[in-house]
């Protein structure tokens, strides 16, 4: 079988994840960071909930492997891994070299310590396959406290005309959930804050809602 363009593998990975998890995906979507910047993926949901990256390397002419190119997708693997995504995917078009050896295979298990929450995908005869990772298409229980939270936090910035501090305990109490559990999902909390257009800053143990005079 032919290998695909990059271009062809982006399009072609783009839909099948988008059928595969039932969510509309954006190419380039500016996605935010834990670090407070932004970034574009090669494939967001709108709420930023989902991101993913795709890579088309190849083994070297000589049959070694791509130290240079992989170092751009280790790359890629951290900024999946800086973002507030509740799933987190980088899928791979798979090449084998002579030996029959998979890219995939020898990159995870060249960086398998370094994968922490990212799903590693590869593309192999013309069909996708989950390689590494947990696909769970996220907690749906996470989910739905992302959504009651940003409820919450939203109906409290239109209550207040100052500032206001929201602990995590008080969130945790009115959701009935564990401040732990809570923590775990603060930083989709703050961006689907964003998306909302509250002003907030999440803190260690809280919300400071940034609420406009």
């Amino acid at each position: 079988m032919s290998r695909l363009s990059w271009k062809d593998f982006e399009r072609l990975a783009g839909e099948f994840f988008a059928n595969e998890s039932g969510i509309r995906l954006l190419p380039q979507w500016p996605v935010h960071l834990k670090n407070g910047m932004t970034h574009k993926f090669d494939f967001s949901s709108e709420n930023e909930r989902f991101v993913l990256q795709c890579k088309s390397l190849t083994w070297t002419k000589s049959q070694y492997y791509p130290n240079g190119k992989v170092a751009e997708a280790q790359r890629a693997i951290h900024m999946l891994q800086e973002s507030n995504a509740l799933r987190k995917i980088v899928v791979f078009d798979d090449h084998l070299n002579q030996k029959g050896q998979s890219f995939v295979e020898v990159f995870v298990r060249r960086n398998k310590d370094s994968l922490s929450g990212v799903e590693v995908w590869r593309h192999h005869d013309g069909k996708f396959e989950l390689y590494f990772g947990t696909n769970d298409k996220s907690n749906p229980a996470d989910a739905h406290v992302v959504e009651l939270a940003t409820k919450l936090l939203v109906d409290l910035s239109h209550r207040e005309t100052t500032e206001r501090i929201v602990s995590f305990r008080e969130i945790s109490q009115r959701l009935g959930i564990t401040p732990e559990a809570l923590r775990s999902i603060a930083g989709v909390i703050e961006t689907s804050l964003k998306n909302e257009g509250i002003p907030s800053v999440r803190e260690v143990d809280s919300f400071r809602l940034k609420l406009e005079m």
